[in-house]
């Protein structure tokens, strides 16, 4: 399957450099470039996340290339051809696309997708409307209980908003590694909790040079950082 380069027509060297790697087939040297520019300030950083993503599934090394897209449709979030290329990357390392998504895992991902400014509107729509329903639907049971239901949604809404925008940690991340194993303490001598697989979804609540402390739907507990990658 031909994984299509997006051309950057951005005035960055090092952008030039690397598509000229990448089509020469130099891979390798390609994904170095596109590394270094992520640091370079007033960078398109979802194009060269997904150029890096590019290389290295043209390298094999698909777990990497699931991280690099996924950190592009972080910025990318209505690019077709960045969910494209991630379902792709995805197959590879055996993710099923007919495997169910749990609902509260869905409205997370639609949630992160947003812009800061789009989830602001949102609260401020539930809680209008749940208002609003609040006061003049007294007579009206089962409707003001959900207009008021939505008030709730609205504030754990902004919770979630304030943690996750506004606060150091936790961050999404994902499984880089084959399998990761879970400590009860981030030390290896300690017993394993849980074992997550490559691809996996996570949130890291805590981390050091070398450990982690990690949140999934599977369990929690402590793994090495070189096995977890950080999408955000």
């Amino acid at each position: 399957m031909t994984l299509p380069l997006l051309l950057l027509v951005l005035s960055f060297p090092g952008l030039d450099q690397a598509e000229a790697a990448y089509q020469d087939e130099k891979f390798a040297e390609a994904l170095t470039l596109y590394e270094s520019m992520l640091s370079v300030p007033g960078i398109d950083e979802g194009k060269v996340l997904f150029n890096a993503g590019n290389c290295s599934y043209r390298l094999g090394d698909f777990s990497d290339a699931v991280l690099y897209y996924r950190r592009a449709r972080h910025r990318l979030p209505d690019d077709a051809q960045v969910g494209f290329n991630l379902r792709l990357a995805e197959k590879e390392i055996g993710l099923s696309e007919s495997e169910p998504v749990p609902l509260s895992t869905s409205v997370l991902l639609f949630v992160n997708e947003l812009t800061t400014g789009e989830i602001l509107w949102w609260i401020f729509c539930l809680q209008s409307v749940g208002l609003a329903g609040g006061v003049f639907l007294t007579k009206m049971t089962r409707l003001r209980f959900a207009s008021m239901s939505l008030v709730g949604v609205g504030l754990i809404l902004s919770f979630y908003t304030l943690r996750t925008r506004w606060s150091p940690g936790p961050w999404e991340g994902m499984v880089r590694s084959r399998e990761i194993k879970l400590h009860s303490e981030p030390h290896g001598d300690f017993p394993v909790t849980g074992r997550l697989t490559v691809g996996q979804p996570l949130r890291v609540e805590e981390m050091s040079d070398r450990w982690m402390r990690i949140r999934s739907q599977e369990g929690e507990g402590w793994t090495k950082s070189e096995g977890v990658g950080l999408v955000d």
